[in-house]
């Protein structure tokens, strides 16, 4: 009877490491799955944050280019306006001259 009684429970012991064993392998698998999953998905969100940044700059960068190219025209305008402006200032001043010399 002792016999059979320490076989059950060696048995029972047997059956409890195993189903012990199986449940930290399942809980051991889903962690790395999630792990995984985890990286996987950090990896992507990584990559089109890096995607979306160097679309930024390369936009910033065109973005200056235009603006320097803006400001050059404009400066450029400007100083033909400025001889323009110098050009009909001596020009008007001429006529003066020459309307005062002829008064």
């Amino acid at each position: 009877f002792g016999s059979d009684m320490s076989k059950s429970i060696a048995t029972k012991r047997k059956r409890l490491e195993m189903h012990t064993n199986d449940s930290v392998n399942n809980t051991c698998k889903k962690v790395d799955e999630f792990w995984k999953t985890q990286h996987s998905e950090r990896s992507k969100l990584v990559e089109e944050y890096r995607k979306q940044m160097s679309l930024v700059a390369s936009q910033w960068g065109a973005d200056v280019d235009n603006e320097r190219e803006q400001s050059a025209k404009l400066n450029q305008l400007l100083h033909q306006q400025e001889k323009q402006l110098l050009q009909s200032r001596q020009t008007n001043n001429a006529r003066m001259n020459t309307i005062r010399q002829l008064h």
